[in-house]
C-alpha cells in the first residue's frame, strides 16, 4: 500500500447509512440493482453488503449496522503498537527520547522478540530495523507524536531538579516572604543574572529559492567577541538598567554608544564576572532600587561563586538587600529570567545584529555595537506582562508551591537512589508475613501454570525488553568532590558566616601554595 493513497475514481464513497438504508429496501423485495439506483450506490457494494447481512440471525439483523471498512494489515497489534508509542513518550519525557532510527530499531527489538507470533516482513530481518514504511505507518496512527529538536539538558540539571530540591526552595521562600510586606506582594522582589552577548548573531531562518543545497547568512565574524551583560527585572513588570562588562583592561565611554538609558559599563580582561566587578553591580542595584534597611529588597541570585564575596554580602546587608540563592543546576526552572525573558531577549538580539549587517554590508560590528543591539533587544523584550509572566511560571509571584507536578520531576527518576530503610522496612515486613503456600505442593502446579500462559499467549513490550532508564550504581572507591552549592539566604548570618570562612581556607590555600612555589624558585 503506498503511503499516500490517491483516488483513481470520482465515485463517492458510500456511507454507513446509505448502506443501511439500500439493505431494507432490498429486505422488502426490492432488486439489488433498482435498490443501488435509488440510493445512488454501487450495485457491487450493496450486493457484497447483502451477502454479509444474509448471514447475520434475524434476532440480530434488525439492529445491526453494516459498515464496509477495510483495515490495512499491521505487523503488531493494536496493544502491542499501543505499548511501543507509551514507551517512546515516557523516554521522552524522562530526556532519553529515541530517533526515528532508534524507534525502529525498537520496533524491531519488540518484533524479534515475539516473533512466533508475528509475521515479520523479510526487509526488516535483511537490515535488522523495522522500514521506514511502517514508521510513517505508525506516525499516522499515533498523532500524539511529533519530531523535534530537544533543547539539550545537562545530567546535572536532570539530577538536581528533584522533588526534595524544589521543597527546599518553596519553604526558604516561604520564610523569607514574612520578613517584609513588600515580599508579599512582590513590589521589592527582583532577579538579577548574567547572558552573553556576541557580535555575532546565531542566524534564524530565511526566505531562500527551493532546491538549492547550501543557504548562506552573513555574520560578522567566526566566533566573535562576548560581552557579559547583567539583566535586573522586577516581579512588577520593572527592568532596571543592565550593566555591561566588557573583555578590555580599561574602561571605554564609547562603549556606551547608543546603550538603554541607565546602563553601566565596567571592564575586566576576559569579560567576565568577578567578585571585585559584582560589587560594582551590587552597587547599582541598590542605587536603582534605593534599598535600605526601612525599605528593603529581594534579591534573585544563581549559586555562582563570584556573586558571594565578603565585600559584596557586607554591602548588600548594610543596605537591606537579602540576596537569595537558587538550589544549583535548577535555574532553567526556578529563576525567572531563564524561564521568561532571555528566549524573546535573545531573539530579538540576533534580529538587532542582522538588522545592522543588512543596512551594513561588509562592516563586521564590534564590541562599540553591543549596548546598541542590547537596548534594542530590550525594548522589545522587557514588556510587563513578558516580565510578570517570568515571576508567575516558577510560582514566586505569586506565590504557588504547587506549581511543580510529580511530571516536572521525572528526569530526576534516573538517577534517584531508593530509601535504605523504606527497603528494609519492606523486607521485614515481607518476613514476618505468614506464607499460606506449602512449599513442597508447588512443584505439581508449575506444569498447569505454563500450559495456562502458553494459551494466553501475551506478547512481550518494549517495557520488559529495555526497561526504563535507569543509572547504575558504580561500585568502587568514591571520588572526592567539590563541595557543592545550596538554597540559602545568603545575608543571614549563619550563612554569611559560613561563605566568609570558606572564602579564607581558599585564601590561605592560596598563600600556602605561592609560598611553597617560592620555595622552589630560591632553591
Amino acid at each position: 500500500m503506498v503511503r499516500n493513497y490517491v483516488r483513481k475514481t470520482e465515485r463517492k464513497p458510500t456511507t454507513p447509512r446509505q448502506l443501511n438504508a439500500a439493505l431494507k429496501l432490498v429486505q422488502n423485495g426490492w432488486s439489488i440493482r433498482k435498490a443501488a439506483k435509488e440510493k445512488e450506490i454501487c450495485r457491487e457494494t450493496l450486493r457484497v453488503a447483502y451477502e454479509k447481512f444474509k448471514k447475520i440471525p434475524e434476532v440480530e439483523a434488525e439492529n445491526i449496522t453494516i459498515n464496509l471498512s477495510y483495515q490495512t494489515r499491521n505487523i503488531f497489534p493494536k496493544d502491542l503498537e499501543e505499548e511501543i508509542d507509551q514507551y517512546c513518550m515516557e523516554v521522552a519525557r524522562m530526556a532519553y527520547g529515541l530517533s526515528v532510527r532508534q524507534a525502529r530499531e525498537l520496533a524491531f527489538e519488540v518484533a524479534d522478540r515475539n516473533r512466533e507470533k508475528l509475521k515479520i516482513p523479510p526487509s526488516w530481518d535483511t537490515a535488522n530495523i523495522a522500514g521506514i514504511e511502517w514508521f510513517h505507518g505508525f506516525q499516522k496512527r499515533h498523532p500524539n507524536i511529533s519530531i523535534r529538536v530537544p533543547e539539550a539538558c545537562s545530567i546535572a540539571r536532570a539530577m538536581a531538579f528533584n522533588e526534595t530540591n524544589v521543597n527546599i526552595f518553596f519553604n526558604k521562600l516561604s520564610e523569607v516572604r514574612q520578613r517584609h510586606a513588600s515580599f508579599m506582594d512582590g513590589s521589592r522582589v527582583y532577579n538579577l543574572d548574567e547572558t552573553n552577548t556576541l557580535t555575532v548573531q546565531n542566524v534564524r531562518k530565511i526566505l531562500s529559492p527551493k532546491g538549492v543545497r547550501q543557504v548562506h547568512q552573513i555574520k560578522g565574524a567566526e566566533r566573535g567577541e562576548s560581552v557579559t551583560t547583567c539583566v535586573i527585572i522586577g516581579a512588577y513588570g520593572t527592568l532596571l538598567p543592565p550593566v555591561h562588562i566588557f573583555p578590555r583592561k580599561k574602561f571605554n565611554n564609547d562603549f556606551l554608544i547608543n546603550c538603554y538609558p541607565g546602563s553601566v559599563g565596567l571592564a575586566n580582561a576576559k569579560g567576565y564576572t568577578t567578585k571585585e566587578v559584582f560589587v560594582t553591580v551590587m552597587d547599582h542595584f541598590i542605587k536603582c532600587t534605593q534599598s535600605s534597611k526601612q525599605n528593603p529588597t529581594l534579591l534573585f541570585l544563581d549559586n555562582v561563586d563570584s556573586h558571594f564575596s565578603a565585600e559584596s554580602l557586607d554591602l548588600a546587608k548594610e543596605n537591606g538587600v537579602v540576596v537569595f540563592t537558587f538550589p544549583p543546576h535548577c535555574t532553567h526552572k526556578l529563576q525567572p529570567l531563564d524561564v521568561g525573558f532571555f528566549g524573546p531577549f535573545k531573539t530579538y538580539y540576533d534580529q538587532a545584529v542582522s538588522t545592522y549587517l543588512s543596512n551594513n554590508p561588509a562592516t563586521p560590528p564590534t564590541i562599540y555595537r553591543v549596548a546598541g543591539f542590547v537596548r534594542d533587544a530590550l525594548g522589545r523584550a522587557a514588556l510587563p506582562q513578558t516580565i510578570i509572566k517570568s515571576f508567575e511560571a516558577p510560582g514566586i509571584v505569586p506565590f504557588n508551591r504547587t506549581i511543580f507536578t510529580e511530571a516536572d520531576f521525572i528526569m530526576a527518576q534516573v538517577t534517584l537512589k531508593p530509601n535504605p530503610t523504606e527497603n528494609t522496612e519492606k523486607q521485614t515486613d515481607t518476613a514476618e508475613e505468614p506464607s499460606d503456600t506449602n512449599p513442597h505442593s508447588s512443584l505439581q502446579d508449575e506444569p498447569e501454570s505454563a500450559a495456562n500462559n502458553n494459551d494466553v499467549s501475551p506478547l512481550i513490550g518494549p517495557l520488559q525488553i529495555r526497561g526504563l532508564p535507569k543509572a547504575k550504581e558504580v561500585a568502587g572507591k568514591e571520588r572526592k568532590q567539590r563541595r557543592k552549592g545550596k538554597c540559602m539566604i545568603a545575608t543571614d548570618t549563619p550563612e554569611k558566616e559560613e561563605i566568609d570562612k570558606r572564602q579564607e581556607e581558599t585564601r590561605q590555600k592560596k598563600k600556602s601554595a605561592e609560598e611553597r612555589k617560592n620555595k622552589r624558585g630560591k632553591k
